[in-house]
């Protein structure tokens, strides 16, 4: 599957670093809306459901990020691995990329 379909590019398209920083930012923004959603009590978020959404999107952020930060450093985002078929690599090959 191509990464830079959820951009809305066509496959083989490659985005800029500035759209995956963007998107990164959209979700951060949709996580802080989620966490709304909650209420409040004694400093607590009282509903896990929401809680965990925006966890997840946070997380869908930083990895929009990091892809953003590895395009702009040259790094062909179609050879990025992905164990068990979907995520991000590990944490070696990241800096392996990097370096």
């Amino acid at each position: 599957m191509n990464r830079n379909k959820s951009l809305g590019k066509e496959y083989g398209e490659i985005c800029s670093s500035e759209a995956y920083h963007q998107e990164a930012i959209q979700y951060y923004h949709n996580a802080k809306e989620l966490l709304k959603k909650s209420t409040v009590k004694y400093d607590r978020y009282q509903n896990k459901k929401f809680v965990q959404e925006a966890c997840g999107t946070c997380y869908l952020a930083v990895l929009k990020a990091i892809d953003g930060y590895l395009l702009s450093r040259g790094v062909d985002l179609s050879f990025c691995p992905s164990p068990n078929g979907g995520g991000k690599g590990g944490v070696q090959w990241l800096l392996k990329s990097l370096e």
